[in-house]
């Protein structure tokens, strides 16, 4: 497991929002009901989708956007953690959510900036 790997395994704000976010069980511990269910697995597909999407970009642009987006990193720990200068990391956030959001366009998703 590489370092940002291991700092994105070890980020609590990334449970926190998967829980939020309607993780495996509702606030407060319950269980979802079967819409819930319905909705959990659309979600999970729609993740599973995002991920794949994402895993599909240059390793740098994909490693950027793991940790800003998805666990919620400033820019200044990214550019820690990867060794590049802030400048460096806004750019290929930049670049890795331009071409996501145009291979959706192609694809005929909605995309919303």
């Amino acid at each position: 497991m590489g370092v940002s790997a291991l700092a994105f395994h070890d980020r609590p704000a990334a449970a926190d929002r998967s829980s939020a976010a309607g993780g495996a069980f509702a606030p407060g511990g319950q269980r979802p009901g079967l819409d819930d269910t319905e909705a959990a697995v659309v979600a999970a597909n729609e993740t599973e989708a995002a991920l794949a999407r994402i895993a599909a970009l240059p390793s740098g642009q994909a490693e950027v956007v793991l940790l800003r987006v998805l666990a919620g990193f400033e820019v200044a720990d990214v550019a820690k953690i990867v060794g590049k200068k802030p400048g460096a990391v806004r750019v290929l956030q930049h670049r890795a959510l331009q071409r996501l959001a145009e291979q959706l366009a192609r694809e005929g998703k909605p995309v919303t900036r």
